[in-house]
């Protein structure tokens, strides 16, 4: 299968980069399964809502927000910000930086019990900006004009052919010097049969509308056909049950409403019926209980 258009249709870059291989540090790389069950829990994991739970998951896991190295940035822009919760939390580390949120839909700035942007001070930071827009079409912005360019969470969202648009559109308006990064996570490995078919129904439901999650690692491919260099990369298996300890245990519930809310969708399409999507979430919690379920997440970053 082929991830991404041929090369005549990426983006061409704005100006000739210089290629650098990937640096082999030992600080890139993948993260042994054996550090999984010490990942810390973050406290809010327990009440934040299901649109934000991945992303405070993954900043424990990281033990970061971003990886690339930026020092202090002036200009920063998140694509597909959701509640803003990356956001705020960049825009709190930088306090002298701007940091823009785009989204097709604003944050709730009206409900003082939201997890995102205005859950603390229940105000917009002065730092933060907010542009209403939809990812797949151009960015509203000069080029060179943000020092990190992100974008998390979208493999549901956008289209497989759409990813080397999008992404080149990020390292457009990414100044020369700055980086750009993104982090997605795959389908979970280690299942069992239960898993796999529930797994295979879900691709085939997401498949109709041009979505597949495993193009997340291919990220770091696309990054180099961008032309971005100083590429870095580094993946994160997040434990999913019993095995993960109370992390685990929390991304389990997580997995499992995520599931219940594909059932509509799996059984509309006609791809599994309701009795077999009933017993394959059955048999899917028995294998969690005794399996070790992990969910790679791979964050990669390159410098324009």
């Amino acid at each position: 299968m082929s991830w991404y258009p041929s090369d005549d249709s990426l983006p061409r870059p704005l100006a000739p980069t210089s290629y650098r291989s990937a640096p082999t540090s030992s600080t890139l790389g993948r993260m042994p399964l054996s550090l999984a069950t010490a990942f810390p829990v973050p406290v809010e994991a327990e009440v934040v809502n299901r649109s934000d739970f991945l992303h405070v998951m993954l900043r424990a896991a990281l033990g970061a927000n971003y990886l690339a190295p930026i020092t202090k940035p002036s200009y920063m822009l998140d694509i597909g910000c959701g509640s803003g919760r990356w956001v705020r939390e960049m825009a709190g580390e930088f306090p002298g930086a701007r940091v823009v949120g785009l989204d097709t839909t604003a944050p709730d700035e009206g409900n003082p019990s939201a997890s995102g942007v205005f859950a603390v001070s229940n105000a917009r930071p002065r730092s933060y900006a907010f542009v209403q827009h939809n990812a797949l079409e151009p960015l509203a912005f000069a080029p060179n004009s943000f020092d990190l360019t992100h974008m998390r969470q979208m493999t549901r969202d956008l289209p497989v052919a759409a990813w080397p648009r999008v992404v080149g559109e990020m390292a457009r308006v990414t100044a020369f010097g700055g980086w750009v990064e993104l982090a997605e996570g795959d389908l979970v490995h280690n299942g069992g049969p239960a898993l796999e078919a529930m797994q295979r129904w879900a691709l085939q439901a997401w498949q109709q509308h041009g979505l597949d999650p495993r193009v997340s690692s291919k990220l770091g491919d696309l990054l180099h056909k961008l032309s971005l260099t100083d590429i870095r990369m580094r993946t994160v298996e997040l434990p999913i049950g019993p095995h993960g300890g109370r992390f685990g245990e929390l991304m389990g519930a997580d997995m499992m409403a995520r599931i219940e809310g594909m059932r509509a969708q799996i059984i509309a399409a006609r791809i599994a019926s309701p009795e077999a999507f009933a017993q394959a979430q059955s048999a899917i919690r028995h294998e969690m209980q005794r399996g070790e379920y992990v969910q790679p997440f791979y964050i990669v970053c390159g410098r324009r």
